[in-house]
């Protein structure tokens, strides 16, 4: 992943007012929009370019779980939409604990 989508995430430490994507998320989660059909519950924030954080709410738990940052490439395999289809399909979404341990992806 370069270097500036990974600054758009995090923000850049020389500058005090470029606080990332991941701030933006924590401060407003629903500011992503809603995916649909089999990535239903999902969301995305454009990061940078093409680049798109693919992410999970968990309001009760007050949660906003980054799954994936990928590239949209429609038809791609590389694609990130269809990566994130790959790992809802294979049951391969990383574990998340909450409260009590319980995972909160199942």
């Amino acid at each position: 992943m370069p270097n500036g989508v990974i600054t758009a995430l995090l923000g850049d430490p020389s500058d005090p007012t470029d606080s990332g994507k991941v701030r933006i998320l924590a401060e407003n989660p629903e500011i992503g929009k809603q995916l649909g059909g089999p990535l239903r519950g999902f969301q995305r924030l454009p990061v940078m370019g093409r680049y798109r954080a693919i992410y999970r709410v968990f309001p009760q738990r007050s949660v906003v779980a980054i799954v994936l940052v990928g590239v949209r490439r429609q038809g791609s395999s590389s694609d990130a939409y269809e990566r994130m289809q790959r790992l809802l399909d294979r049951h391969s979404l990383p574990v998340i604990l909450g409260p009590a341990g319980k995972d909160l992806f199942r």
